[in-house]
């Protein structure tokens, strides 16, 4: 029998898009199968599609030598059904007794979720859901149940218990208690730590944050809930306390209300990244934190949970780098707005009348907004996150206050959006030769100063900032 097995079956009694298809097989390997339907399609187009072959590695809990096609632009998957496999004593590698093929029903009991273990027959053309629960559990009681118990489940890949948490957010289904038991117990956080590739933690974790239906803010929380983010975002060398992983999970819950409004409004070409902005706030506590690497560097932890415990790409690395190495300051210039809030009349605010920053607060913003670019909304989010981190328990009054302080920052400093993009008056060399100056670090002082001139004058001319350098030299002679 050939079956369509797993995430194409769940999805399509869901009425959801499925972009590729797992065929499981019965009685034959999936790379001799792909062969044989590699020479079928030959023949239709005197094309030869590709067959990749993705082999099995136990020690990683990848069970079953995998090949894959794509046909007719769908990607799809085929496989043998897997089978109850035999394990030498304290190892999870299976023996050379183990069967090549399994049943149906066995191979439903090894898939991770009852709404996962839902089969397609190809030639009946019915679904065959072997566990009895897989129809009940999606379609009524919409929850994410294990098809045993949920301790020999993970135990068998550790990845499931992240599985778990991104099913269950992007499908908006709830947990099986027993589940939940389960992924709260250190042994299973240990094998998910020592067992699984930070490269497949990662990818699991960017399912959770990107995509259709993806809700970073709930998928964090439940991590947190879990107690599993010391084995997601691994501290360097040893697991640090829960606590501090809650405790910024809180401000992430809170603060994506905020994001998720000023999304709505804000305007600006630099738009907050809400999947940055929950990354930075999930991991706030720790953004002051560094240790010294294996030539003996101080690096952040920060950095270090994004680059090692997820293997996330450079630009996510040096995006949070920067957003943590500047929020203290973006919080502190967050304080100094509030001021000049106080300081002003009510309904000048609510009528939206930008509020007007002294020069050296304008001044201090548009320096750190060229250091962070296009992050610095998301830098401005994390930041305002610090605030609330500062308060127990929030009320609708402080909410609105941070709303305002938000609001407030983004009008009076929205004209140096994309200040980092604008194009000097003056160039090196004719900095140079305008001043009279020689060749050396005193030009780059120059420099310095008219980038400081522009951000306090944005409609200056080059005759103007050339009477302010000389000036500023005049000063100096």
């Amino acid at each position: 029998e050939i079956r369509v097995a797993g995430g194409w079956v769940r999805d399509k009694l869901l009425n959801q898009h499925s972009s590729d298809v797992d065929v499981a097989l019965d009685c034959m390997m999936g790379v001799q199968f792909a062969r044989i339907v590699q020479s079928f399609l030959a023949l239709q187009s005197n094309k030869l599609p590709k067959v990749g072959v993705i082999g099995a590695n136990p020690s990683q809990s990848k069970h079953l030598e995998t090949a894959t096609m794509n046909i007719h632009g769908i990607d799809v998957d085929f496989v043998n059904l897997r089978a109850e496999e035999v394990y030498e004593a304290n190892s999870r590698i299976p023996t050379s007794d183990t069967r090549n093929f399994g049943s149906p029903l066995e191979d439903a009991l090894r898939r991770d979720f009852t709404i996962n273990s839902l089969f397609y027959n190809i030639r009946t053309r019915k679904i065959e859901d072997w566990t009895g629960r897989g129809l009940v559990d999606l379609l009524e009681h919409r929850k994410i149940v294990t098809p045993v118990d949920a301790h020999e489940t993970f135990h068998d890949d550790p990845l499931r218990v992240l599985r778990a948490i991104r099913f269950c957010v992007r499908l908006d289904f709830v947990l099986d208690e027993q589940l939940k038991s389960a992924a709260m117990s250190k042994r299973v956080h240990h094998s998910l730590h020592v067992k699984v590739s930070r490269e497949r933690v990662g990818k699991e974790l960017e399912g959770m944050l990107t995509g259709k239906g993806a809700r970073p803010g709930c998928a964090l929380d439940t991590i947190a809930d879990l107690h599993l983010a010391g084995s997601v975002f691994c501290f360097p060398g040893s697991f640090p306390g829960d606590h501090d992983y809650q405790a910024g999970e809180i401000i992430a819950r809170e603060k994506s209300e905020a994001s998720d409004g000023m999304k709505d409004s804000c305007t600006l070409s630099s738009t907050v990244d809400a999947r940055l902005l929950h990354l930075c706030v999930f991991i706030l506590p720790f953004h002051n934190l560094s240790f010294p690497d294996s030539k003996g560097r101080e690096t952040s932890v920060a950095s270090h949970m994004i680059k090692e415990s997820l293997k996330f790409p450079t630009r996510d690395i040096q995006a949070v780098t920067t957003i943590l190495r500047h929020v203290d300051e973006m919080s502190e210039l967050l304080s100094g707005i509030r001021t000049q809030l106080m300081a002003q009349q009510k309904q000048e605010v609510e009528g939206g009348t930008p509020i007007k920053l002294p020069p050296p607060c304008r001044l201090r913003a548009g320096l750190l907004l060229r250091s962070l670019k296009e992050h610095w909304v998301t830098c401005l989010l994390t930041a305002a996150s610090l605030e609330i981190r500062s308060v127990e328990r929030l009320n609708k009054q402080y909410e609105d206050e941070v709303n305002g302080t938000i609001d407030a920052t983004t009008n009076g400093i929205g004209d140096l959006d994309e200040c980092w993009r604008v194009r000097p008056h003056l160039n090196g060399k004719e900095i140079i030769k305008e001043l009279s100056l020689p060749k050396g670090p005193a030009v780059g002082v120059y420099i310095d100063d008219q980038i400081q001139w522009m951000l306090l004058n944005p409609n200056g001319t080059r005759e103007e900032c050339m009477s302010h350098l000389q000036e500023r030299k005049r000063e100096r002679e």
